[in-house]
């Protein structure tokens, strides 16, 4: 069903989606030119910080009793099915990945915190440039979206 290399294939990608969330971008809340933008570059900026708010929402990364209970789920379905031998190896194998290098909580609550605060830098910029936006009087309406 799975090869063992099909596997270890998924390994690396898995990794690097794990380390890239360990990195926080942050945001100065003003800076020293934003007074200077126009209506336009307000705006979008105003948009890139919706995205970021948006990139950086708490992860749905399955729990460790999770991914216990999944790989105990495929080690059952094996056993139902008859191919024993290749569904228990990928359990295993899956097993192996969650509990020993796969999602280690210490890293997970980090990369969350990191988040959390590039969420937060990001609300504080979109709510300074936003009064900026609204002092110099711009209208929504008048701008390409």
């Amino acid at each position: 069903m799975f090869s063992r290399s099909f596997c270890v294939g998924l390994l690396p990608p898995f990794i690097l989606a794990v380390a890239a969330s360990a990195h926080a971008q942050s945001f100065p809340r003003q800076n020293l030119g934003d007074a200077e933008l126009d209506c336009q570059a307000l705006y979008d900026e105003v948009k890139q910080m919706d995205a970021t708010i948006t990139a950086n929402a708490p992860s749905q990364v399955q729990a460790p009793n999770q991914a216990a209970a999944t790989t105990k789920a495929i080690a059952d379905v094996a056993a139902r099915d008859g191919r024993s031998s290749e569904l228990a190896q990928f359990g295993n194998l899956l097993g192996r990945l969650t509990s020993g290098f796969g999602i280690d909580q210490q890293a997970q609550q980090q990369a969350e915190a990191n988040k959390a605060q590039a969420r937060d830098s990001a609300a504080a910029r979109k709510q300074y440039l936003t009064s900026v936006f609204n002092s110099k009087k711009c209208r929504v309406s008048s701008l390409r979206k």
